[in-house]
């Protein structure tokens, strides 16, 4: 079984015992009751790594955190 993008986010902040906050922002819902979509944008130190777009606040939030993953771990690989 794969790890969710969201789990491989938090093993990374874990991992580099992250001194900035990380978190995670939503926008919505928009459009009509049967089809809504959110929106949310993952973000370190008020900075926003990634943005993503689902049908349920948990699959925009995986969505964000696919996104953000790579260049999250770029910028604490920097940092470490």
């Amino acid at each position: 079984m794969n790890a969710s993008a969201r789990a491989k986010v938090n093993e990374l902040v874990q991992k580099h015992q992250v001194q900035g906050k990380f978190a995670y922002e939503f926008e919505g819902p928009v459009g009509p009751r049967h089809s809504q979509e959110w929106t949310a944008r993952a973000l370190y130190d008020g900075l926003e790594f990634g943005k993503g777009k689902g049908s349920s606040k948990e699959a925009a939030k995986e969505a964000a955190a696919q996104v953000a993953l790579g260049p999250l771990a770029r910028q604490l690989n920097l940092r470490s």
